[in-house]
């Protein structure tokens, strides 16, 4: 399965726990990466720095929107968070040197554009992983109107339909969120309260810690990271699975259970902006997810990560 990752790595370690997944099974073939929102500049350097603990160095990735397509484009009220994402420093944090590592250049192209060139070009159908705003993928649609006809499916982590709260990957863009859903290509969503649901435990966090693969150590110490950052915020501060119940979901997904039907989001500038709707229709394009077998989808990322700890002589030389 060609898997193309639109995402916003750098802040929630969510993102990152969904590229290790993505990374440990050999059903998928990650043919490019564009990051999201803010600081797409170094969310795509942290993204770089990953591949290559990771040995997949060679695959491309591309900065896609740093703005947005909806009226609160500037996002005054994510700054806190992303100067806390933009000190968050992957490599020194990790206690790792890269000085002698030959680190592939992010493209010069932009992310969009990278985006659109994988589906029209690829030999095989592209499956986008949308695990931040739906900006790059909006824009693409809008761009050049072949893409969503070539696309077969979204997997796509976004929204709330069992609570009235705004998800915040939607919320941040509502624009490109509608113009997503309403284009009608068939998406699976893996909504908010699924991700609450799929928690990991501090056993399963301290497992990913004790492991000798240089990808997940700095996956442990981007988590320790994101849980100093979350303490004062959440008394329940380990790991969610939002992002990766996404990529779970394409291989398994009879560990959920489904809906069929519509999405809509609310676009309007009120206090409603942002808010997801779902209308069951079962000839919609949309499925959401509304339960999951935990401890199915828990076990499943886990032994993912876990059996796939095997790196190269060379990778852990220049990761020692």
């Amino acid at each position: 399965m060609n898997i193309f990752l639109d995402f916003d790595i750098g802040g929630d370690v969510d993102d990152m726990m969904c590229l290790a997944l993505l990374l440990s099974r050999r059903e998928f073939d990650v043919t490019g990466i564009t990051t999201t929102l803010g600081n797409v500049w170094e969310r795509a350097n942290e993204t770089r720095v990953f591949l290559e603990a990771a040995g997949r160095g060679e695959i491309p990735v591309a900065c896609g929107c740093s703005a947005t397509m909806g009226p609160y484009f500037r996002h005054e009220a994510r700054k806190g968070y992303d100067e806390w994402a933009r000190s968050f420093q992957l490599c020194p944090a990790a206690n790792i040197s890269t000085g002698k590592t030959l680190l592939n250049p992010v493209l010069p192209m932009h992310g969009v554009d990278f985006m659109i060139d994988t589906v029209l070009n690829s030999s095989a159908p592209v499956f986008p992983v949308l695990t931040g705003t739906l900006t790059n993928m909006a824009m693409a649609f809008v761009k050049d109107a072949r893409v969503p006809d070539l696309i077969p499916k979204l997997g796509i982590m976004g929204g709330e339909f069992f609570t009235d709260m705004a998800e915040h990957n939607i919320k941040c863009d509502a624009v490109a969120a509608e113009i997503v859903f309403s284009s009608g290509v068939e998406a699976e969503v893996i909504p908010f309260q699924i991700g609450i649901d799929c928690r990991l435990t501090e056993m399963e966090m301290q497992a990913i810690g004790e492991s000798d693969d240089p990808a997940l150590k700095l996956l442990y110490q981007a988590m320790l990271g994101w849980q100093k950052h979350c303490v004062n915020e959440d008394s329940t501060y380990t790991p969610c699975l939002f992002d990766p119940c996404v990529a779970v979901a394409l291989l398994h997904p009879e560990f959920f259970d489904w809906q069929r039907g519509w999405i809509s989001v609310e676009t309007s500038r009120t206090e409603n902006y942002g808010k997801t709707r779902f209308q069951e229709d079962p000839s919609g394009p949309h499925r959401i997810a509304v339960e999951a077998d935990r401890d199915k989808v828990v076990s499943f990322f886990m032994e993912s990560l876990l059996a796939g700890e095997s790196r190269t002589e060379d990778v852990r030389a220049v990761f020692a």
